[in-house]
């Protein structure tokens, strides 16, 4: 089996941008205060820094945040 994990992008750069999306449940209290709960969500987006080209998080071996 070939290990077809990237280590770089295809234009020769090692760095991406890494977006995550989070949504929170919320409720009001009877102060008016928004109370965030448990967020929920993950890695939206994985991208090349240098030409933009998109990539997945299978692309990876692990990803460290």
């Amino acid at each position: 089996m070939i290990n077809k994990l990237i280590k770089k992008c295809s234009c020769g750069s090692n760095e991406f941008f890494v977006r995550e999306d989070y949504a929170y449940k919320a409720k009001t209290d009877e102060e008016g205060n928004l109370d965030c709960g448990k967020a929920d969500g993950g890695i939206s987006e994985i991208c090349c820094a240098e030409c933009g080209k998109q990539y997945s998080e299978e692309d990876f071996n692990q990803i460290i945040i």
